[in-house]
């Protein structure tokens, strides 16, 4: 059970009503995930406008992206979020053994090299943020990657820290 009141979806008004019914019309339920966010209605439409945003973003691929959260989530302990993420990999074509040996040694994920580079680049930036230097941004764009796909990138791993935070912290159980 969270440490944090829900605001259920029978009580639910205004933009949580509005978030609430888009989720269920799409997902067919409202995960308690979501729900931690329903006190504060800015917190629901940023959580949520953030989720639509980068569930259709081209540019860096459901894939990565799921591996940045997977990553992050493993640094954090944030058991709702692996569980979340292996399963979203797992839709993507990873076997549960490729994952364990990812979240054991990131060297072990099969991506082309300059996705790679750039879950490392995001993980560094989560782990050791003031370490970040000019050479690792010029290695990324010698890569092909922008300043948009760098910074999303890094913005991206570091929403997930702190929404695994959050999870630990009130207790959010996996519900999916």
């Amino acid at each position: 059970m969270a440490l944090i009141e829900f605001v259920s979806e029978e009580n639910a008004q205004g933009e949580v009503a509005n978030v609430y019914n888009t989720l269920k019309e799409k997902w067919g339920f409202v995960p308690d995930a979501l729900k931690l966010f329903s006190s504060s209605e800015f917190l629901i439409n940023h959580v949520f406008s953030s989720i639509g945003y980068f569930s259709t973003n081209m540019d860096l691929g459901g894939k990565l992206l799921a591996l940045i959260r997977l990553m992050v989530s493993e640094e954090e302990k944030c058991v709702f979020c692996i569980s979340m993420n292996r399963g979203i990999l797992m839709q993507y074509g990873f076997l549960p053994e490729q994952l364990d040996a990812i979240q054991s040694d990131i060297e072990n994920v099969s991506l082309p090299e300059n996705e790679k580079s750039l879950l490392k680049f995001a993980l560094k930036v989560v782990k050791n943020s003031s370490g970040v230097t000019s050479e690792d941004v010029q290695g990324l764009k010698s890569l092909g990657w922008t300043d948009k796909q760098i910074l999303e990138a890094a913005y991206h791993a570091t929403n997930q820290l702190s929404t695994d935070k959050l999870f630990n912290a009130f207790q959010i159980n996996n519900d999916m």
